[in-house]
């Protein structure tokens, strides 16, 4: 069964415990100081965590696993409070504390980071349905599928990992992860899909907010990745290499036959290779970003506080943005 690949480590109540402990205490003390934590503060917190926890995370990046689970941590859902109706809204300290533990789990696997166009440069970011946003291709859609993607496939610096953390999903809408075999596909296949010839736009989370925002640096970044560029669609060795995918804003028109076809035997295989992962309250899935693409079901949002509501944290193998900032309360 494809669901064999996935490993998944399942917290006792004493390590879920002592994690939440060490949280609390920290998050008291980013609170109280009226600042901003650094990233070289957050990769030290992320060491005070159990043993067993930071060996399950050092064995499965070590041994190439490209998504796993950690569950068994405690979300109470009268201290949760709504799912939002804005990314901008105020939130609950007691929602605000599983952000920033969410933060220091994932600092386990990489450098957490943020594009100051997406969501203001939070470092955890919100899914959830808003909206307005039915049929759009990002965190806040909801009737459309997700088609997969790999995670801001535009940048060549693009995170490594990204992590998931679900808050409430009383729906059991799934997250889907496409653990293609990228070795296996043919030789001539591979060869088109591995040359700089597929034009790709930036994707709508980042364009989205534009107009909203006034940061001169905001307004570069955008300026510089709004064209149309070239890249290749597979990179690094034949023997290993990594994927940038993202179809939706993709354009293959103008390209030759072979390429074309190239380009849909990737995307059936990355299709045929689906596996849905229906997500638990307290459960937080890692998916590496360069070789597994990932997505979502499609659902009817509800907008009466109870709608799927996920965190996001991308991790870099460089800092990028590092900084957790508190959402307001």
């Amino acid at each position: 069964m494809k669901n064999s690949l996935l490993s998944k480590l399942r917290l006792d109540l004493q390590e879920a415990r002592k994690i939440r402990s060490i949280s609390t205490v920290l998050f008291k003390k980013l609170c109280q100081s009226g600042r901003d934590f650094k990233q070289s503060e957050i990769s030290e917190f992320s060491k005070l965590l159990p043993t067993q926890i930071k060996e399950f995370f050092h064995k499965n990046i070590r041994s190439g696993k490209n998504f796993f689970i950690v569950d068994g941590l405690e979300v109470n859902e009268e201290r949760l409070g709504p799912t939002p109706e804005h990314w901008t809204n105020r939130r609950l300290p007691y929602s605000n504390l599983l952000q920033f533990e969410h933060c220091i789990i994932s600092a386990l696997c990489g450098v957490p980071g943020g594009y100051d166009t997406n969501q203001g440069g939070h470092v955890v970011t919100d899914i959830f349905p808003m909206k307005g946003y039915q049929g759009y291709q990002q965190s806040f859609g909801s009737k459309a599928e997700l088609v997969f993607h790999t995670e801001d496939a535009f940048d060549a610096g693009r995170a490594s990992y990204l992590s998931l953390m679900c808050l409430r999903n009383p729906d059991r809408i799934p997250t889907t992860v496409f653990p293609i075999n990228l070795v296996s596909l043919p030789s001539k296949v591979k060869d088109e899909l591995f040359q700089q010839q597929f034009s790709l736009q930036i994707d709508d989370p980042h364009t989205g907010i534009i107009d909203q925002l006034e940061s001169n640096s905001i307004r570069l970044i955008h300026n510089d990745v709004q064209k149309k560029y070239k890249i290749a669609l597979l990179e690094g060795s034949y023997a290993s290499p990594s994927i940038r995918i993202d179809p939706v804003n993709i354009d293959v028109s103008g390209l030759s036959l072979s390429a074309q076809r190239a380009f849909g035997i990737l995307c059936e295989k990355i299709s045929e290779s689906k596996i849905e992962i229906f997500m638990k309250p307290g459960q937080l899935l890692f998916v590496n970003n360069k070789k597994v693409p990932h997505g979502r079901g499609g659902f009817t949002a509800r907008y009466d506080g109870m709608d799927r509501w996920l965190t996001r944290v991308l991790l870099f193998d460089q800092v990028k943005n590092p900084v957790f900032k508190l959402r307001k309360e």
